[in-house]
């Protein structure tokens, strides 16, 4: 019997293929500029709906996703998040985002997308798991009502704790989504060590970027995420001595016996 008795993961690049949120920004934009199109939906009222105000918002993001393809290294996660709350989020009623995130995470594409081989393998190893839990820098809802509409939870599965950014709002309407874990999560994966009650050194943490770096040497057994690149598959293993599996049995081998 393996000592890997807990197992948190990234969401974004790890058990989901989007490397990001931009798939979930992209849609809720899509939306209002719908609802804005529409001279009888409410929103055609809104400010932030103004039908050009949103195509410009839409060319800021689309330069924006060109550069970080030039330069994968370069961080635009901040950027992406200001010139969206401030162009699109700020105004709208959260019933609105509501609507949308339970819409989106019901769609066949965005389930579609959801990567079975680490999800899998943790259903299998439940029964040897204390905890199982996720932590992103996503928006929190958004995670939680993708996995509540996958046929793993219709099935029984459930993770323990979900943590991710939150949307901050101010009588009932949205100021914007906070990026709270954003280069935080190893802050926010210790209060979960003292919060759910397990232990470091029992716990395996699993990740596909930079951004996972901190969490990594927190948890005693780190593994690469199947999605991650090539680079930081081979810069994990030499730098953090974290396990790299090339197949779901290889997980599975790993967790059984680490």
């Amino acid at each position: 019997m393996g000592k890997i008795k807990s197992i948190v993961s990234d969401w974004n690049g790890t058990l989901i293929k989007d490397k990001d949120e931009a798939p979930i920004l992209k849609g809720l934009g899509l939306a209002v500029l719908k609802a804005s199109m529409n001279p009888f939906h409410p929103l055609r009222k809104s400010p932030n709906c103004r039908f050009f105000h949103l195509i410009e918002t839409k060319h800021e993001l689309e330069l924006l996703y060109k550069k970080r393809q030039q330069d994968p290294n370069s961080d635009s996660v901040e950027e992406m998040y200001r010139i969206f709350n401030e162009n699109v989020v700020k105004g709208l009623p959260i019933g609105f985002i509501s609507d949308f995130i339970n819409e989106y995470s019901a769609d066949y594409g965005v389930q579609e997308r959801l990567d079975s081989r680490i999800i899998h393998t943790i259903i299998i190893k439940r029964h040897i798991l204390e905890k199982a839990g996720i932590i992103s820098s996503g928006y929190e809802y958004g995670v939680t009502r993708i996995m509540e509409e996958s046929m793993y939870y219709r099935e029984g599965f459930r993770f323990d704790f979900i943590k991710g950014n939150n949307l901050e709002t101010q009588d009932e309407v949205a100021i914007g989504f906070s990026l709270d874990n954003y280069e935080k999560k190893h802050i926010v994966l210790e209060a979960e060590f003292r919060k759910e009650k397990f232990e470091p050194g029992t716990c395996a943490y699993i990740g596909d970027s930079i951004e996972d770096i901190g969490c990594m040497p927190l948890a005693k057994y780190p593994i690469i995420s199947f999605l991650a690149t090539d680079g930081f598959k081979q810069y994990a293993a030499s730098t953090l001595n974290a396990f790299v599996p090339e197949t779901q049995l290889d997980l599975m081998d790993y967790i059984e016996k680490a």
